[in-house]
This record gives structure tokens, C-alpha cells and sequence, in this order.
């Protein structure tokens, strides 16, 4: 008799799951590993420049700061004479060209605490020295100028004083001439104008005489003449009260703060 013959031999439960296990545990060390060499790629620092001594920061120069006003100063006020931005950034630029001039610096150069300096003594053209040295600055957004001199001493803080303080004093010095200058032509044209409207005055009486008190083309226009007199009196004597008392405004520039040397 033939012996049955036997199905071929299957593998079995155990080595098929031992299979599997290698391929699962090949899964999870590839899902662990991958982060960690990239996680090591990205924390891998790229190639560092040697290290560089560091540099010493220069101290800040001594600083005045000057405020100049938005509008001028007025003791009655008028919309119509009030400065657009345009107008203020115009004349804050005219001031900051000036502070640096060589005007003001021939001034602040005379002061008296300035000429007792030793770096100013030393120096053969001191002018030449003191224009290099200083920073004059409007600072953005505001009605601030800054005036620096380029140095870390109390003699850097001076001359950064002396300069800001002597434009101040300029500025305010030539705006009162000009007030007084205008009060001046205003009581001059008054003058004029009185001595104008008496004269037309005297030639109308006399137009009238030579006509026995009847009217005419030629009185009537010095009548007129007359009229146009007062009232340009009028426009006068209110322009002379108003002039009076803008002279008692306030100043439109002033040292806000001044330079000092900061402690070490």
C-alpha cells in the first residue's frame, strides 16, 4: 500500500510572528532614529568665526538740548498767523544750520568760561576745531534740537553749553531788535498818515472857501481821501497794540537741558 503522501511542510506560527517582530522592531528603530539625525543635523552649529575681542563703545557725547517752539509765542492769539508743519520743519532747519555757524561759534568761542579752557588754549585755529567736533541734530518728532561736542570730559560739556546758550541768546537778542524795529515803522506810518489826513484836511476847507460852500466832484474825492485816512489810522493804532504786546511774549527758543558728564 502506498503511504499517503504528506502536504508540504508550513511554516509555522512561531517563525512567521518572529518575521513580522523583526520588521516591526526595524520600523520603530527607523522611526526613532531619523528624528534624532535630523534633530543632530539642526543642532549641529554651522561653522563659528573665531572669536573676536570685543570692541569698547565710545561714550556719548556731552549733549545741550534746545526746544524751539511749533508756533510762535503770542499774547493774542491768531489763527491765521499760525505756521503749517512745512513752515516749522523749514525754520527748525534754518535754526540748526545757524547754531552750527560760524557766527555763533565765533561768539561762543569768546565766553568767558570757554576761553579759560585748556583744549581751546591749546589749539592753533580753534574755530576749525570746534565746527569739526560739533553735532547739531533735530531730533524726529519733536520740538527738540540736540548740540553735542564730540568727547567724554567736563571741558566737552562746556562748549556744548556755551553754544547752545549762545544761540539762545542770539536768536532771542535779534527778535526783540526786530519787535522794536517794527513798532518803530508802525508809530512812523501813524505819524505819516495824521500828518497825510491833516494836509488833505487843510485843502478840502480851502477847496470849500474858494467854492462859497457848494459841493463838486473835486470835494467829494477829498472827502474820500479823508475816509481813507481814518481808517488806515484805525488799522494802525490796532496793529501798534497788538505789536506792544507781543513784546511781552514769551521767547520762542530756550535751553532745555544742558550737557552734563555723565558718571563712569
Amino acid at each position: 500500500m502506498t503511504a499517503p503522501t504528506q502536504p508540504p511542510h508550513a511554516p509555522s506560527s512561531r517563525r512567521r510572528l518572529g518575521w513580522r517582530s523583526s520588521l516591526a522592531f526595524a520600523a520603530i528603530l527607523t522611526a526613532g532614529t531619523i528624528p534624532l539625525l535630523v534633530g543632530a543635523m539642526r543642532l549641529r552649529p554651522k561653522d563659528a568665526d573665531p572669536p573676536q575681542t570685543p570692541q569698547k563703545v565710545a561714550p556719548a557725547a556731552p549733549s545741550a538740548l534746545i526746544q524751539m517752539k511749533r508756533h510762535a509765542p503770542r499774547v493774542m492769539d491768531d489763527p491765521a498767523r499760525r505756521e503749517s508743519e512745512a513752515d516749522f520743519a523749514t525754520f527748525r532747519r534754518t535754526e540748526v544750520t545757524r547754531i552750527s555757524g560760524d557766527a555763533i561759534l565765533r561768539q561762543a568761542l569768546k565766553r568767558p568760561e570757554v576761553k579759560r579752557l585748556r583744549c581751546v588754549a591749546g589749539k592753533d585755529h580753534p574755530l576749525a576745531w570746534v565746527r569739526s567736533c560739533l553735532e547739531v541734530e533735530a531730533l524726529p518728532e519733536s520740538e527738540l534740537v540736540r548740540v553735542s561736542f564730540r568727547g567724554d570730559d567736563a571741558e566737552s560739556a562746556v562748549i556744548a553749553n556755551a553754544v547752545a546758550e549762545q544761540y539762545v541768546a542770539d536768536y532771542c537778542e535779534q527778535e526783540r531788535r526786530e519787535r522794536a524795529d517794527r513798532l518803530t515803522a508802525l508809530e512812523s506810518r501813524l505819524a505819516s498818515c495824521r500828518e497825510a489826513q491833516v494836509n488833505v484836511g487843510n485843502a478840502l476847507e480851502k477847496v470849500q472857501q474858494a467854492r462859497g460852500g457848494q459841493g463838486g466832484f473835486e470835494i467829494d474825492d477829498l472827502r474820500q481821501e479823508i475816509a481813507a485816512h481814518e481808517e488806515t489810522k484805525r488799522w494802525l493804532r490796532r496793529e501798534l497794540e497788538r505789536q506792544r504786546l507781543e513784546c511781552r511774549a514769551a521767547d520762542r527758543v530756550r535751553v532745555m537741558e544742558r550737557a552734563c558728564v555723565k558718571e563712569k
